[in-house]
């Protein structure tokens, strides 16, 4: 055996001398080593359960608060269904010899639904009128008219019968910013020759340009209407002043009152002039006609 395997054989036996020397502090490092790791995971243990225990009212308390919160369908929809429209006045109209204007003014509660196409028609002394049809956008008044209904007597129980409403969701409610943009100024009631006559200023103030624009006229003295009549614009420009007019061949006296609303369905594309040149026809179902 040489030197260097000598060397070899003696560190080898100091190393094994050294731990079997020494067996005694190892195994007692062993077990203080094992109660380090077995106190650290009872203290992880103890901490997490101390942690759960404390955080269990702050759970139940989300709990309460996600039921509290949970959306009650039922009360939903009654919150969001359509109320029915508002008849808030029905009248009748002189117009002429033996002919009357059948008046109604309705009222649309709901701000998120469009009565696209109601029909109504006017009973007058229990006798049902012709069926008609209209709309009436959210959170609007309007009225509803039955032009020159003869009678050799002013009728006496004038009513509105609501029939069918097929209504629309509005899910942009901004298209009703339209007629904010629509000014009527000036309305003035004159008397030439015979003729009585409404004139009114009409300024487009909007963005939007239309094929066709009706126009409700009652005139009033006090809160009794005594002439109604309806005009329609057609090609009203975005940015256009007009001034528009609307005629009565018989005296309807002194007018202290005239009500001018504009009548156009904003939901209605066709009736907005876009690049197109071909204007759509019978737009406009309120237009003033003859029995």
């Amino acid at each position: 055996m040489n030197l260097e395997d000598e060397q070899n054989s003696s560190r080898y036996y100091k190393i094994v001398y050294f731990f079997v020397a020494n067996q005694i502090v190892f195994k007692r490092l062993g077990v203080v080593l094992l109660i380090l790791v077995n106190i650290a995971i009872w203290w992880i243990a103890g901490t997490g359960l101390v942690t759960y225990l404390a955080s269990i009212k702050d759970y139940n308390e989300m709990l309460d608060r996600l039921v509290e919160h949970q959306i009650d369908w039922q009360v939903y929809r009654l919150q969001n269904q359509q109320e029915d429209l508002r008849t808030i006045s029905v009248q009748a109209v002189r117009a002429g010899s033996n002919k009357y204007d059948l008046v109604a003014s309705v009222y649309n509660p709901n701000s998120k639904w469009h009565a696209a196409e109601v029909t109504y028609a006017f009973v007058v002394d229990d006798y049902v009128l012709d069926w008609q049809t209209d709309f009436v956008l959210p959170g609007k008044e309007k009225y509803l008219f039955d032009f020159n209904y003869f009678s050799n007597s002013f009728p006496e129980n004038v009513s509105l019968k609501i029939g069918s409403i097929k209504w629309q969701r509005v899910n942009d409610p901004t298209c009703l910013n339209v007629l904010d943009s629509l000014k009527i100024e000036n309305a003035v009631l004159s008397s030439v020759s015979g003729v009585q006559e409404v004139n009114f200023i009409v300024k487009n103030n909007g963005a939007y340009s239309f094929w066709q624009m009706g126009w409700q006229i009652v005139l009033y003295q006090g809160n009794i209407p005594i002439g109604a009549n309806y005009v329609i614009s057609s090609n009203l420009r975005a940015g256009e002043e007009r001034e528009v007019s609307a005629t009565w061949t018989e005296n309807l006296g002194f007018s202290a009152r005239v009500d001018v609303l504009p009548d156009v369905n904003v939901f209605d594309e066709t009736n907005y002039i876009t690049s197109s040149e071909t204007p759509p026809v019978n737009l406009i179902k309120g237009a003033k006609t003859s029995r």
